[in-house]
């Protein structure tokens, strides 16, 4: 699947739609909204989507191996 794709045809143009404070889905209502517009349906979606100052961090992410990335999501889902 390719997340930049799926993520285009699911942006709606609106902005700054933010959700709780927290990474969890509870903290957001059960669901992610994640990113100034809310577009981003998980964590691994906010990381491969953000660019520019986050570009270090998105590429950085990218080479780490499944479990690696497994443990970096629930460290930041437990925030």
């Amino acid at each position: 699947m390719d997340i930049q794709k799926d993520l285009q045809k699911r942006s709606n143009g609106e902005h700054h739609r933010y959700g709780g404070l927290g990474l969890s889905k509870n903290s957001q209502g059960g669901q992610y909204y994640l990113l100034h517009d809310g577009r981003a349906q998980s964590i691994e979606e906010a990381i491969i989507l953000h660019g520019g100052e986050g570009n270090q961090s998105q590429q950085a992410f990218k080479i780490l191996s499944i479990e690696e990335k497994k443990n970096l999501i629930r460290f930041l889902e437990s925030l």
